[in-house]
């Protein structure tokens, strides 16, 4: 008997293999140029802004979910705690607090939310996920690494991981090979697929047991003489990192190069199929690297380069800045490039199973540059591309259209807004 997964994975496989051939009913030949699209939402709620409660002071930018029922669950670093709001904002609970013991937190870090209402917090603090059961109440604490090294747990965090719908699992990055190694010293056992892979992590009893999902794409071959490195370990600038997102059906999407190429795999690797645009990276020439260097040096000299401010703005002792700023100025002038700028900058998947991919356009900044986001629907056709930051990629998006973002004031104080988009872009 086929499983109601395996079915929408296979029926995904169809559709993607029509929509990557151009041969479907469907016009899609306007993947070759942008097809504006626009995409008002209707603001519902915001949370931060004015007078907010103790929960709600941010200052570090919280970490947002929805679950089923349309909840956000916010996590607030700051002051460690989880609150749940309902479809108009209203405080449903708080779930957490600082402290060491059972669903409490020392170092919350992120939020991951299931759509039965299943939430854990990644604390590093502790080396450890808080897993709360759908009525909020605590239901286990599970060690970040694998086996019983609880106090080794926190180097095993995983940034942006995201939750698989199946049971209490994340799909994330392999660790670092810094990290691994490290576990290695210790004999303690880890995830060995690296940084340039994707596992799916088990949130067991007490730890976490890794499955290997795909082996990404290699960013550069070592030239002779040279160790094997990954980009995650030794970045060269522009580097193309791995951008990925869980969808719906347990399938990921992944981008591991600098083309525009997302690739799609069942959620044990199998492959799916593929959906791009031809948009080529640009080149990094000479003039281009001259520029990133400089102002690179530019911004060194602005922080550690004045005369009447020798130990910099982080009143180090003097030994110790002089020997940092000069590895930091060698690590300026050595700077190694990539051939080519990626495209694509991030991937989220909506709560329907569709695609936003956010891209550089051609003479876009290198720096903060807000690029524009195509819009894929869950059948893998090309929707249109919505301009410049209007809306922003969401920080999360919930059912019937719901989306969060995070904005940040001219004092970078962060205010979550939650607003819903239209059908066309869910």
């Amino acid at each position: 008997m086929i499983s109601p997964v395996s079915a929408r994975i296979a029926l995904r496989t169809l559709v993607l293999a029509g929509a990557a051939g151009a041969c479907s009913d469907v016009p899609d030949d306007n993947r070759d140029t942008d097809r504006p699209l626009t995409a008002e939402f209707v603001e519902v709620f915001r949370v931060g802004d004015m007078d907010p409660p103790d929960w709600a002071q941010f200052g570090t930018p919280p970490s947002l979910g929805f679950d089923g029922g349309g909840n956000l669950f916010v996590l607030n670093p700051d002051v460690a705690v989880v609150a749940v709001l309902d479809r108009d904002g209203g405080l449903v609970r708080t779930m957490g607090r600082r402290g060491e013991g059972p669903g409490e937190f020392s170092g919350p870090d992120d939020i991951y939310v299931w759509r039965d209402g299943t939430v854990a917090v990644a604390d590093r603090g502790s080396g450890t996920y808080v897993v709360f059961a759908p009525d909020g109440s605590f239901d286990r604490q599970v060690n970040m690494a694998a086996g019983h090294v609880a106090r080794y747990g926190m180097m095993a965090f995983r940034y942006d991981a995201r939750p698989h719908p199946d049971a209490v699992a994340l799909v994330a990055r392999g660790m670092s090979n810094v990290v691994q190694d490290q576990f290695r010293r210790i004999e303690s056992p880890n995830p060995t697929i690296g940084p340039r892979g994707l596992e799916r992590l088990t949130l067991g009893s007490t730890g976490t047991t890794a499955e290997p999902i795909v082996k990404a794409g290699e960013v550069r071959e070592p030239v002779p003489g040279e160790e094997a490195s990954d980009a995650t370990d030794e970045p060269r600038r522009f580097d193309p990192g791995l951008l990925f997102d869980v969808l719906p059906d347990g399938s990921v999407a992944y981008s591991d190069s600098a083309g525009y190429s997302i690739k799609l795999v069942a959620g044990d690797g199998a492959p799916i199929g593929t959906i791009a645009r031809p948009i080529s990276p640009e080149p990094v020439t000479t003039e281009v690297e001259t520029t990133v260097r400089d102002s690179a040096m530019a911004t060194f000299e602005r922080l550690y380069g004045d005369p009447a401010n020798p130990q910099g703005p982080d009143r180090a002792p003097p030994e110790f800045m002089a020997a940092m700023v000069a590895e930091m100025r060698a690590d300026i002038e050595g700077m190694r490039f990539n051939h080519e700028i990626p495209v694509v900058v991030s991937i989220r998947a909506t709560w329907e199973g569709g695609l936003w991919v956010r891209r550089r356009r051609e003479g876009d900044p290198w720096e903060g540059a807000i690029g524009v986001i195509d819009v894929w629907n869950p059948d893998g056709r090309y929707v249109g591309t919505l301009p410049p930051d209007d809306p922003p990629m969401p920080d999360a998006f919930g059912p019937d259209g719901l989306a969060a973002w995070v904005e940040l004031d001219k004092m970078d104080v962060p205010t979550i807004v939650v607003g819903r988009l239209p059908p066309g872009v869910r």
